[in-house]
């Protein structure tokens, strides 16, 4: 056992807490740092004006969240040619087989040093974050929504209905799905409407900016770790017991 733990979402700490059995926990959230994203560089978009470019970024643990999705994405690619499918990270033959060559495009694994950078330059539009509703899913963190806002030009997010992802507030925020149908239905309402994207761009950046910077993350875990430190203290101190006679 440790003397304290972090986590970094309320699932994964009640995880600890339950299960692992750990007393002290802490709940510090994954925490943007503007700066770390900011750089003196202009990118041109090579792509059709009506171009809408739709990204998808992740590992190997996100193949059960995708596989209901298959279909889905066929019909949205179908149906609007103009879209063009950004995935990085891993590569999913079996989703990027549904969509026309054209309108696919995949970056693979960056370094992380190179990674804000490569993010902030992807001229993305929608951000995807399906994620089935599991006990391992719960305790992941909505970082992914996080970094979708950094630029100045922030994207729209459409998430599954679940585990971090029930931070977003839907139609004000971002947009939840629940159901491959439903999945459908709202990328194509922020397909079609730019208007509608840039809304939940700008209000999920106001979110992430309100709660998820280091002003107000950090100072909880200061707190944190001087609790446990006077914990610690207190467990070195000697204590004397002072016998005598009458």
């Amino acid at each position: 056992s440790v003397d304290g733990a972090t986590a970094c979402t309320s699932d994964l700490a009640t995880y600890y807490r339950d299960v692992l059995g750990q007393k002290n926990v802490h709940v510090y959230y994954n925490t943007i740092v503007p700066e770390d994203y900011q750089f003196n560089i202009k990118t041109v978009r090579t792509d059709s004006p009506d171009t809408v470019r739709i990204l998808w970024q992740g590992g190997q643990s996100h193949l059960i969240d995708w596989l209901p999705l298959k279909d889905a994405v066929a019909t949205v690619a179908k149906k609007y040619p103009n879209t063009k499918w950004v995935f990085m990270g891993l590569e999913l033959p079996f989703i990027s087989d549904v969509i026309p060559p054209a309108q696919y495009e995949f970056i693979d694994w960056t370094h992380y040093d190179a990674y804000k950078m490569r993010r902030t330059l992807l001229n993305i539009d929608i951000n995807l974050c399906p994620l089935l509703d599991n006990a391992f899913n719960r305790c992941k963190s909505a970082i992914k929504w996080y970094e979708s806002v950094v630029t100045d030009q922030p994207e729209a997010t459409l998430a599954q209905d679940s585990g971090p992802y029930k931070e977003i507030k839907d139609g004000e925020t971002g947009l939840l799905f629940r159901t491959p149908e439903e999945f459908v239905q709202k990328l194509s309402a922020l397909i079609e409407d730019a208007a509608l994207r840039q809304r939940l761009g700008r209000n999920a950046k106001e979110w992430v900016w309100n709660n998820r910077l280091p002003q107000h993350t950090t100072p909880g875990l200061v707190d944190f770790f001087n609790e446990l430190k006077e914990q610690q203290a207190a467990k070195l101190t000697p204590k004397i017991i002072v016998g005598g006679t009458s």
